[in-house]
């Protein structure tokens, strides 16, 4: 006989704070975590935790580069296409490899598989429009974007 049970407990948005700072924050989480789980499964999404004790854009930046960026970027290990599709081009760029570097790599440079890295630590205004950004319908492979 089992002494304990399994109780699934999946992200809960009703535990996010609904605006942080101007930002729409739980729409942010969902929004995410959509693209989470079309990209992935619904096992990988971010939990509600990494946002409950975010009160100030400071806690938001916090929050966002210490927890869930590092998250992502282990969940999508050298595939800087799916980071960016989850994260949105607001936080993740194509890195330009300079030529003297290609030429330097000969053989070894793949060029037909682009490279991408976050963006340093955005602040102000930067950052909370990069969050907005996720918010925003877009085609990121045709470089699209379409108002909602």
């Amino acid at each position: 006989m089992r002494r304990f049970t399994f109780v699934e407990l999946m992200p809960d948005s009703s535990l996010v704070p609904v605006e942080v700072a101007g930002v729409p924050l739980r729409q942010v989480f969902e929004r995410l975590n959509e693209r989470i789980v079309a990209l992935l499964d619904r096992d990988h999404q971010i939990g509600h935790s990494y946002f409950m004790d975010v009160n100030t854009l400071d806690d938001l930046r916090f929050a966002w580069y210490h927890r869930v960026v590092p998250l992502l970027q282990e969940y999508f290990y050298n595939d800087g296409e799916r980071l960016r599709a989850a994260l949105g081009d607001g936080f993740v760029e194509k890195v330009k490899v300079e030529e003297h570097t290609r030429k330097a790599l000969g053989d070894l440079y793949d060029d037909s598989t682009p490279k991408y890295e976050v963006i340093k630590e955005l602040d102000g205004d930067a950052f909370v429009e990069a969050l907005n950004k996720i918010l925003d319908c877009c085609d990121l492979a045709l470089g699209v974007r379409r108002a909602h």
